[in-house]
């Protein structure tokens, strides 16, 4: 997988917690009506539905993997209370580094698949 793609992946990742609180909360106003003198709405609807996207391909991608690699994402990616290296987790999950790796690797082709990137 080139890096760019992974690094863009990780980085969904990492603000899945964040984007679904702010869709929650973009959810919860109404979209009237869209005029063309008013493209912040627009662009507001816009961007709504690509982090719609972007979440539903994260919850597919988190459904779809055992329960270790589930663990894998939720101490990599989504636990921010403490920052954690790969290394870390590898050791708390009881799991070789390179299996960490793999594991990890695994899970961003298939979130990009989701999301149709092309690796």
């Amino acid at each position: 997988m080139d890096k760019a793609v992974s690094n863009y992946l990780e980085h969904e990742l990492r603000r899945y917690k964040a984007i679904k609180q702010r869709q929650a909360l973009e959810d919860r106003r109404q979209l009237d009506r869209f005029t063309a003198k008013d493209m912040t709405v627009l662009e507001r609807y816009r961007r709504g539905q690509y982090r719609k996207h972007v979440i539903e391909a994260i919850e597919e991608t988190y459904e779809g993997v055992d329960d270790l690699d589930r663990q894998l994402i939720d101490l990599y990616y989504f636990d921010n209370s403490s920052v954690i290296n790969g290394d870390g987790v590898a050791d708390k999950l009881h799991i070789s580094r390179r299996d960490f790796y793999n594991r990890k690797r695994k899970i961003l082709d298939r979130l990009g698949k989701c999301l149709g990137v092309k690796s």
